[in-house]
């Protein structure tokens, strides 16, 4: 795929780098906003990012046609995107509001996947701290993070959909069996703007994702497909994340966790959910760091390379 990944390798893309860890939230993040409430924030929170998604796409549609340039491999395209619109000091602020974000979102992951990874090993029985599974999780990724871009691991991102989705599934499991002993026994909260506010907070983590699409539209064969694959994501996303929120919402009520992988009875799901949704966000790392380390390795003046460059600059650099 050196010339780039088909539309729908895209709608992987952002689908897997999206759904994951945000899922398991959402039916605590429904509690305060009810039924209703929660129906209409759920689809008005996938609008907003569906759309603003296919400005970005549209976007870099017209940076390829107008500057010849960004026809080749482009390392930081939303930066440059707002350089061209207006200006260095813009792009530079641009650069380091996404940056951060990147960083931050990566920070969270990575420790994320350490602590359901040394969950797991110590429900089968192997002694491992979050120190050290941080460690190996940094081991194990560090091959696939030397690759130049999504186009050079775009594999992963199919693992971390079919993770993702297959976890839903045994939620959804979990809840029917949960269902006839647990919703009979649910209360629920009143409404409160200011729990509200959290829950919008979670909701719009859950539909998170934009720091990479300029990354995946840039890295298609044919990134005019842009809508499409925003189009098909989107509403993927929303049929995964509506039952999993209302199902979980109203079978639980307020005894739901901050987790719904707490509050599903039977132990082997539990554990099984977990360890996809430690894949999921083991293999998402990858696709949500990859722009930072692009834009790195543009700072540092390393030189580009078909699938990656491993010169002891690059090598420092991205370890």
């Amino acid at each position: 795929m050196e010339n780039g990944y088909s539309w729908w390798i895209a709608v992987i893309f952002t689908f897997g780098e999206t759904a994951g860890s945000g899922l398991v939230a959402l039916p605590n993040a429904m509690l305060s906003l009810g039924l209703v409430g929660g129906i209409i924030t759920l689809i008005i929170m996938c609008l907003i990012p569906f759309y603003t998604a296919t400005l970005l796409g549209n976007n870099w549609i017209i940076m390829k046609t107008r500057w010849s340039e960004y026809t080749e491999h482009c390392r930081n395209p939303y930066p440059e995107m707002a350089q061209k619109a207006m200006g260095d000091w813009v792009g530079h602020f641009t650069s380091f509001c996404t940056y951060l974000t990147i960083f931050g979102g990566t920070a969270v992951f990575s420790l994320l996947a350490a602590k359901t990874l040394s969950e797991i090993l110590n429900g089968f029985g192997i002694p491992a701290t979050m120190c050290t599974t941080l460690i190996a999780v940094g081991v194990i990724l560090w091959p696939f993070v030397m690759l130049k871009s999504p186009m050079h691991f775009w594999q992963v991102s199919i693992v971390a959909t079919v993770s993702t989705v297959t976890a839903v599934a045994l939620i959804m499991f979990g809840y029917f069996l949960d269902a006839k002993g647990c919703q009979q026994l649910s209360t629920y909260p009143e409404f409160s703007p200011a729990a509200a506010s959290n829950s919008l907070a979670t909701i719009i983590f859950a539909y998170g994702g934009h720091p990479c699409i300029p990354t995946i539209v840039h890295d298609m064969k044919t990134p005019q497909h842009f809508f499409r694959t925003f189009l098909l994501s989107y509403i993927g996303l929303f049929l995964l994340y509506t039952p999993v929120s209302l199902l979980g919402f109203w079978i639980y009520g307020d005894s739901v966790s901050d987790s719904i992988i707490s509050s599903i009875q039977n132990d082997t799901l539990r554990r099984g959910i977990s360890i996809l949704i430690a894949i999921h966000v083991f293999f998402s790392v990858l696709i949500i760091a990859n722009p930072l380390l692009q834009s790195s390795e543009q700072v540092f003046g390393v030189k580009q390379a078909k699938y990656g460059n491993f010169e002891t600059v690059r090598i420092i650099l991205v370890s």
